[in-house]
């Protein structure tokens, strides 16, 4: 299965994740596109696609284009503060990817035990599909 078949936004209408003008995003709406990217378990493939690709408009991984151009640059700046609205539980690949971030943000310590060993076997079975 493609990252992109779990993305929270599947689905969605994609108007949602570009701006009507390029970079002026109207406030409800970034808002809102961001909050959904806050609760999706590939944020950082999703990311990673918009920096490989070269991606200029939208947000992809929550982050807007300029706020891409500060975390591919390695500005140290934290790139964007969210708000956990949906706890997610330890010993998820998920949670793992969360406290990556928020450690590289400067928010946290970094991932538990039990989220690392989730992030190792969901990388093995990843590998292995990619494999298959």
């Amino acid at each position: 299965m493609a990252w992109r078949d779990r993305a929270a936004c599947r689905g969605m209408s994609a108007d949602l994740f570009h701006e009507e003008k390029p970079y002026n995003w109207p406030k409800k709406q970034l808002e809102r596109a961001k909050a959904i990217c806050a609760t999706c378990p590939v944020t950082q493939e999703c990311l990673q696609f918009a920096i490989d690709n070269k991606q200029s408009l939208g947000i992809w991984g929550g982050l807007t284009y300029k706020e891409r151009l500060a975390f591919r640059k390695g500005t140290g700046v934290a790139i964007q503060k969210r708000t956990k609205s949906a706890e997610m539980p330890h010993g998820t690949d998920s949670r793992y990817q969360r406290e990556i971030r928020e450690a590289r943000n400067g928010i946290g310590t970094g991932p538990c035990e039990l989220c690392r060993q989730a992030h190792r076997i969901a990388s093995a079975e990843g590998r292995a599909r990619a494999n298959a």
